[in-house]
């Protein structure tokens, strides 16, 4: 009886390290080459940044989350520069502090790390709930015949 489990464990955990196998070693290197030929600005480009930053700037610093100089230090480290509104090759996506307030209470905790041990922590938190799901949360599922272990693995990162 426990076997099936185990096999859906090792199924999800090969499908995660393939995804991330192929994140690391083709995609991020495309967008790599794709930035440089374009001249596309590239910082950590993390989704956690933004909040992370306007949350260690207002509870650390006691300035606004919302000021023209969080965004600038937001784009800088989102985007390896701030974005330049005259230049075609720049994103049209911002990339500022644009979240209600409370935000900041669900990421206090994490100011005082920096930036790149919150995202590792982040990703490695992902993956552990994507491995828990496949392990208990699959059965419940209509799908329990493997579909949905394909559907939740293909989400990340």
């Amino acid at each position: 009886m426990r076997e099936p489990g185990i096999r859906r464990l090792l199924l999800a955990l090969a499908l995660a390290a393939s995804m991330w196998i192929y994140v690391q070693r083709v995609m991020v290197g495309h967008q790599l080459a794709e930035a440089a030929q374009r001249d596309i600005p590239r910082g950590n480009l993390s989704d956690l940044y933004p909040r992370w930053l306007g949350t260690r700037e207002l509870l650390l610093r006691h300035r606004n989350p919302y000021s023209p100089q969080i965004t600038r230090e937001i784009q800088t480290g989102f985007y390896g520069r701030p974005l330049d509104p005259q230049k075609e090759s720049d994103p049209r996506a911002q990339e500022a502090f644009v979240y209600p307030l409370w935000v900041v209470f669900l990421l206090a905790p994490s100011v005082t790390l920096p930036s790149a041990m919150l995202s590792t922590y982040f990703d490695g938190s992902w993956l552990a709930a994507l491995v828990w799901a496949q392990c208990f949360g699959c059965t419940s599922w209509a799908f329990a015949d493997g579909r949905c272990l394909c559907l939740q693995s293909s989400c990340w990162p």
